[in-house]
Order: structure tokens, then C-alpha cells, then sequence
């Protein structure tokens, strides 16, 4: 079955509170996005590894934590144009990502990317199994 309009309108709200939960200092419920055992990479330019992963929602829940200790509350994620195509359980997701410096009175992009996403419907909830960020290296 193909995802229904309350079915994009939920992973929309997730994609949302992605970005909210973690530039107001929330790496519990951050991590609560995910599924139990999801995971989170970053790969940079073209390599076929990840230059960082974490798994899990233990090990997301600190990465986000030392990740907020160091930008102090200096930053703003957003991530736009997002493509969403699932069956109604799972589903892939598309979307560009940006993080915003906003210390020292200018604003300007810190570090951009591209995600791909697999996402999961648990008990009528949508969830991250995996997101992979894959920065460009100029």
C-alpha cells in the first residue's frame, strides 16, 4: 500500500522535530526518533564509509549531547525539499540538510549535505531505522 497523506504528514512532522528537538538541547528525545537500534551516518564526499556513525539510542543520545556542549546552542538546523516514497511500514526519504551558525551576530551555513533516509512505522509511529548524511568536500 502506498503512503497515505497522514502518512507523509507524520514523516513530515518527524523531519521537523529533528531539527527542533536538537537545537533546543533535547538528545533524549532526539534519540527517541529513532528506532532502538537505528543508526546515523556521515560520509564525506565520495567514500563508501562513513567518516562517523552512531548506533543506537543510547550512542545517539551522547552524540548529541557532546555535540550541543560544544556548539553551545550556536546553531540552527533545517532541512528542505524533502521526497518521501514508502509502502505505509517503510519508507525512504530524500531531503537537503544545512546547519546554521548563528554565534558573533552573522548567520551563515556551516556545513550542508545531502540526507537519505529508510524510515519505519512502529505501532502507528514513523521512526529513523537509518539517516546518512553525505557531506560534499569541495
Amino acid at each position: 500500500m502506498a503512503l497515505t497523506v497522514e502518512d507523509r504528514l507524520n514523516i513530515d512532522q518527524l523531519y521537523s522535530t529533528y531539527v527542533r528537538r536538537i537545537d533546543y538541547h533535547d538528545p533524549s528525545g532526539w534519540a527517541q526518533l529513532f528506532t532502538p537500534d537505528g543508526r546515523w551516518q556521515m560520509f564525506m564526499g565520495d567514500e563508501t564509509e562513513p567518516t562517523l556513525e552512531v548506533h543506537g539510542r543510547d550512542a545517539i543520545a551522547e552524540f548529541a549531547r557532546k555535540d550541543n556542549e560544544l556548539r553551545k546552542g550556536s546553531t540552527r538546523h533545517w532541512t528542505v525539499n524533502l521526497l518521501v516514497d514508502g509502502d505505509g511500514t517503510t519508507a525512504t526519504g530524500y531531503c537537503y540538510g544545512y546547519r546554521l551558525d548563528v554565534s558573533g551576530g552573522q548567520t551563515r551555513i556551516e556545513v550542508y549535505g545531502d540526507y537519505e533516509d529508510e524510515l519505519v512505522q512502529i505501532d502507528g509511529e514513523w521512526l529513523f531505522a537509518r539517516r546518512m548524511l553525505r557531506v560534499p568536500v569541495a
